[in-house]
């Protein structure tokens, strides 16, 4: 438990208090064996490789309020691009 993330760490505390280490056991790795088939499949029916199915969840990145902008930059609004919107761009140069 102690290289899963502190969302599992809580769960897997919780279950303990609920039901001993021994059950707590036997529910979490239902837990996860329900999470990571859900990844798979989930990268099986993209092409996604599996590898980058399983890898933790990154955290949601910290947010800004505009106070902690400098005045130039707030109203700065930063488009989001595909890899694939590049294609055109390279006209097949690669």
């Amino acid at each position: 438990m102690p290289k899963l993330d502190r969302r599992f760490q809580r769960a897997w505390a919780h279950l303990v208090d609920l039901h001993g280490p021994k059950q707590a056991a036997r529910v979490m790795a239902q837990v996860l064996k329900a999470v990571v088939a859900v990844r798979l499949e989930r990268a099986l029916l993209s092409g996604e490789a599996l590898q980058l199915a399983v890898r933790p969840p990154a955290d949601a990145a910290p947010t800004l309020n505009d106070e902690a902008l400098p005045a130039s930059l707030r109203n700065v609004v930063v488009a989001t691009a595909r890899a694939a919107d590049f294609d055109a761009l390279l006209g097949g140069a690669l």
